[in-house]
């Protein structure tokens, strides 16, 4: 599918029901645009596109068993300086990925049930590092220490108060002709 969302020839287009996010995964100065998508009866992927030249990032869609579920949320979460994908799934998975797709050492993490909420990333306790936090359907609530250090620097996703079309604005003026 073209940014303009116009279908080319022989390619489906992803129920982005889900979710998008942007962030900065490979720390180059350029935002990338990531999506959770669900095809009923198909595989559920989690996708990136580099919208300063309208490609997907190499490893990437990222294949899952579950359904993802909720918005990502675009986060350091090791302190290496790269934001991490975060996401929660149907089969009660909280993971993250790496700029290069691959599932960050220590994830996923597990919970009780499925997950609908989405996962959270705040400095909740005070200690100058990212926690996440996920909710689950059988009204269990999850929060996790991160290695990953707040800087003030860095603007992580989600970002309340985004609406869709502002963020499709950016897309459509940061894609390549």
């Amino acid at each position: 599918m073209a940014l303009g969302g116009e279908r080319k020839a022989g390619h489906r287009r992803p129920a982005l029901r889900r979710g998008i996010g942007l962030g900065n995964i490979t720390s180059d100065g350029f935002p990338e645009l990531i999506a959770v998508d669900n095809h009923l009866g198909s595989a559920y992927r989690v996708h990136t596109l580099d919208i300063s030249i309208g490609l997907p990032l190499t490893g990437w869609p990222v294949a899952q068993t579950n359904w993802p579920e909720g918005l990502p949320t675009i986060v350091d979460v090791n302190n290496d300086g790269f934001q991490g994908v975060c996401f929660v799934t149907n089969g009660g998975e909280l993971f993250a990925l790496s700029g290069d797709g691959s599932v960050i050492a220590g994830y996923p993490k597990m919970m009780s049930g499925p997950s609908i909420s989405g996962v959270s990333a705040g400095d909740i306790d005070g200690d100058g590092f990212y926690e996440l936090v996920a909710a689950t359907w059988d009204g269990f609530v999850y929060a996790w220490d991160t290695d990953g250090s707040v800087a003030a620097d860095r603007c992580d996703w989600p970002m309340r108060g985004v609406m869709p079309e502002t963020l499709a604005s950016i897309v459509e003026r940061e894609a390549p002709a």
